[in-house]
């Protein structure tokens, strides 16, 4: 009896096991997500429309290249090229306009908005509103000889600013437009109409299709395992009709964008310290940093940002010591103009370099150095400093007005000279006889 049980139990535990075996091998490790609905591929040139707010264009396929216009949602531009499946390759947009040089322009006699090329190979830049023309660096194309352009305002900085002619092209980031139709045309497939009578044929495999028809309408008890797979492992969500999954930015896509404005970064940071502006790469990086899609570029985002902050740290103490140079030469001066006011001040004779009243300086005294004496004009004012070059009883002469013979000395940063005497003489007061 015993032995019956221990068999039924061993029996019943084999089948668990065995039934446990088979689910877990049958499940899929981890879990699959449903395979990306096919998109409607970009086909070139076509229509894209901006997602964004004052997106910029630019004069070229990267952050480095100066931007030339900014547009917004839902203006649309025409694509006519990827870069790198970064940056769109466009069409100029409503605004943008061309610089050309004026010396080879010059206008129709019939019509002053048209100008007339007057050479071969005349080199197109891309304009800017918010650079100089002679700093609008970025080629478009050339024009030669008789070619038209339409002048778009007055010659600047030896420039005229044009329409964008044929062949000009700007750029725009990619992740910021989005595929609206194609403007490539129609090509007829005829492969596929030929094959449409292979179609009506049955093919060797349609009967097998007949046959399997049958487990379809297996019982319902049959069918209640599969059922309960579907529960205990769902399948990812499937996308919403209509979104372009490929227009998602990858992780990638913005290491690359990093990487870019990485150079563009090492580029102003070469400039002088009064030329470094970092606040539109500041911009594009906070952007990528706070984005939590980005990926390893959050981190690299970050790390420029910390080296920005070094480097504006520098700009402004740049700034505050060539405040400090400005005010000091400022000062400096100050106490020249000052310092020539008071050697004029000087009452001089053919015999002194200066007079006055000698009295001793309450500040310098033997204590913090040599001692020095002030020589007091009329008006009770400090005229000069006064010093003795040689050994010299001084003390019987305060109080007195006195006569110097000596030499000016120049002390830096101060506006009262400075007078080292060799000799003073007591200078008596002058006879004044009454009528």
């Amino acid at each position: 009896m015993i032995a019956g049980k221990k068999l039924a139990v061993t029996v019943l535990v084999t089948i668990i096991a065995a039934t446990a075996i088979a689910e877990i091998e049958t499940r899929p490790m981890f879990d699959q997500p449903p395979a990306p609905k096919a998109q409607q591929p970009e086909k070139f040139p076509y229509i894209g429309k901006v997602t964004g707010q004052n997106v910029y264009v630019r004069s070229g396929p990267g952050t480095a290249y100066y931007f030339s216009d900014k547009v917004s949602e839902p203006t649309t531009v025409t694509v006519v090229s990827s870069v790198h499946d970064i940056w769109l390759k466009i069409l100029p947009t409503e605004d943008a306009f061309s610089w050309i040089s004026a010396d080879y322009v010059r206008k129709s006699p019939t019509d002053s908005d048209t100008g007339i090329v007057t050479a071969d190979s005349v080199r197109v830049y891309a304009g800017s509103g918010f650079i100089k023309p002679q700093h609008s660096s970025s080629f478009q194309t050339k024009l030669n000889e008789g070619e038209k352009v339409n002048i778009l305002g007055p010659v600047t900085d030896g420039y005229y600013k044009i329409e964008p002619p044929e062949g000009a092209f700007y750029y725009i980031a990619k992740r910021y437009v989005d595929f609206v139709r194609s403007l490539a045309p129609e090509t007829e497939e005829p492969a596929d109409e030929e094959a449409e009578p292979a179609d009506e044929q049955p093919t060797d495999e349609e009967p097998a299709d007949e046959a399997a028809q049958p487990a379809d309408e297996d019982t319902d008890e049959q069918a209640e395992p599969a059922e309960e797979d579907e529960t205990t492992e769902p399948a990812d969500e499937e996308p919403a009709e209509g979104e372009d999954q490929a227009k998602v930015p990858t992780e990638k896509t913005y290491v690359l964008e990093v990487q870019e404005i990485a150079r563009q970064v090492e580029q102003i940071h070469s400039k002088p310290l009064t030329e470094q502006d970092y606040s539109e790469v500041r911009t594009q990086l906070k952007e990528i940093a706070d984005n939590p899609k980005a990926g390893r570029a959050v981190e690299y985002a970050k790390y420029l940002l910390d080296r920005i902050d070094n480097f504006e740290l520098a700009i402004r103490a740049g700034q505050l010591v060539e405040r400090q140079e400005q005010a000091l030469e400022r000062k400096r001066r100050q106490i020249r103009a000052e310092y020539q006011k008071k050697l004029q001040m000087i009452p001089q004779n053919d015999d002194f370099i200066a007079t006055g009243t000698l009295r001793k300086s309450a500040v310098f005294t033997t204590e913090t150095g040599q001692q020095r004496y002030l020589l007091i004009g009329d008006n009770k004012r400090i005229i000069a400093y006064a010093v003795p070059a040689t050994p010299i009883n001084v003390s019987t002469f305060v109080g007195k007005e006195v006569g110097l013979i000596g030499d000016l000395v120049p002390v830096q940063g101060q506006s009262i000279p400075l007078i080292k005497f060799i000799e003073l003489k007591v200078i008596e007061p002058k006879e004044t006889t009454g009528e």
